[in-house]
């Protein structure tokens, strides 16, 4: 329990980390800003690589390989920056090619995050937790709703993207259990319907996609939903971060 505890209060840090950035992401004005704010995503998955290694493999020298992981991302974005700093304060605007960059990043931290809590935890099937399990859903439900907010409290609203909220709230696969899968699995599915209703273009092709991925889940076919659900976060963040 005492282990649950901390590993909450670290993702409840790590999760208002990733939010700090993707708002920061759509604020930057400069290069420098943009770079600072990849440079942040960067040092998370570096951290939780470590870490991931560390656990798997603990020892003093698993341990100084992990803090060597973070100290040489330092020092190449301090060699890769400052010796050209005043071209990094040009101004700068985000286009699809840093949205999607920023997104990707975000995503990448959300899997690490939870296949690191999950070797923390000593879970027995690793893949299908990391992308399934709690550790997985949850800090990535409240990092979506979070910036959803910021959002709406901006003036802005997605009807387009709010279900896919709701769709990770109630994933089928998180508890081995008949009654939550069968119930989980008609909310997720009404869900993805509404999404479909109120979407166009690319994003209701992703609530088709996750609809044929949850009924694929009836035959046990999860690795489809979980490539649903990654792409599905992808295109979140995008979508907006891109406006």
């Amino acid at each position: 329990m005492g282990d649950f505890f901390l590993l909450s209060i670290i993702a409840g840090v790590m999760v208002a980390i990733i939010v700090f950035l993707l708002h920061e992401a759509e604020r930057v004005k400069s290069k420098l800003g943009f770079s600072l704010v990849i440079f942040g995503f960067v040092m998370m998955i570096t951290m939780f690589l470590g870490a991931s290694f560390y656990l798997l493999f603990p020892s003093k020298l698993s341990l100084a390989e992990a803090i060597l992981i973070n100290n040489f991302t330092m020092v190449a974005y301090i060699l890769l920056v400052f010796p050209f700093i005043k071209k990094f304060k040009v101004k700068f605007e985000m286009n699809s090619i840093s949205s999607l960059s920023i997104s990707l990043l975000a995503v990448a931290n959300e899997i690490l995050m939870s296949l690191t809590f999950n070797i923390a935890c000593e879970v027995n099937n690793l893949f299908y937790f990391t992308f399934n399990g709690g550790w997985f859903f949850y800090p990535m439900m409240v990092e979506m709703l979070s910036i959803y907010l910021i959002h709406y409290i901006e003036g802005e609203f997605r009807k387009d993207l709010f279900p896919l909220i709701g769709i990770t709230s109630f994933p089928p696969t998180l508890i081995d259990n008949i009654k939550w899968f069968y119930s989980s699995l008609a909310i997720s599915l009404a869900l993805s319907g509404l999404g479909v209703i109120n979407s166009k273009g690319f994003i209701r092709w992703i609530y088709v996609i996750l609809i044929l991925s949850l009924l694929l889940l009836l035959f046990k076919v999860y690795i489809i939903y979980d490539v649903a659900i990654t792409v599905s976060m992808i295109t979140y963040y995008f979508s907006l971060l891109s406006q």
